[in-house]
């Protein structure tokens, strides 16, 4: 997948195919960090379908009970070539703009989130970028200060001045 990808090509014109660089132990990542998502929507009361279930919804397939990896070998975008540059671009706007939004809010509501945080922290050591310094924050969002759950479904539910 891009992460695995974009994590150990440094030849910025190679070119590969979008999914089917992905492997088990690539798919089994994506499911841990999915399993992180799944419980922080959760917890403020969103439910989410998992990323095979997206996946196996979005294209239509057919089988139930599709793992990560099938679900994203069977993607139309596995023949879809593609650059690191754009695998790249990914990379930043995922991490930059939702992992540690994510991880913040993973934190407000007592939430562990071990594989989102090490998965942003093995990328800083890769890419040299620091994310959570330049990455969106709850403070951009407006949600400085929020410190519990109802807070946050509040405002995510009624916006910055809401109307009583």
């Amino acid at each position: 997948m891009w992460l695995e990808h974009s994590m150990f090509h440094t030849n910025w014109a190679f070119e590969s195919k979008f999914y089917e660089e992905i492997s088990e132990c690539g798919s089994k990542l994506v499911a841990a960090f999915d399993k992180e998502r799944i419980e922080v929507a959760n917890r403020l009361g969103c439910n989410v379908l998992s990323e095979a279930d997206y996946l196996s919804q979005t294209y239509q397939y057919q089988a139930e009970c599709m793992s990560v990896y099938e679900a994203l070998r069977k993607s139309p975008h596995t023949s879809m070539w593609t650059t690191d540059s754009f695998h790249r671009g990914l990379l930043e706007e995922d991490l930059s703009y939702f992992y540690v939004v994510m991880e913040s809010l993973a934190k407000i509501l007592g939430i562990k989130v071990p594989i989102t945080s090490a998965i942003i922290d093995i990328l800083v050591v890769f890419t040299g970028v620091d994310y959570r310094e330049i990455g969106l924050t709850l403070a951009d969002l407006g949600m400085e200060g929020l410190t519990t759950k109802e807070q946050i479904v509040k405002y995510i539910n009624d916006g910055p001045n809401p109307k009583n």
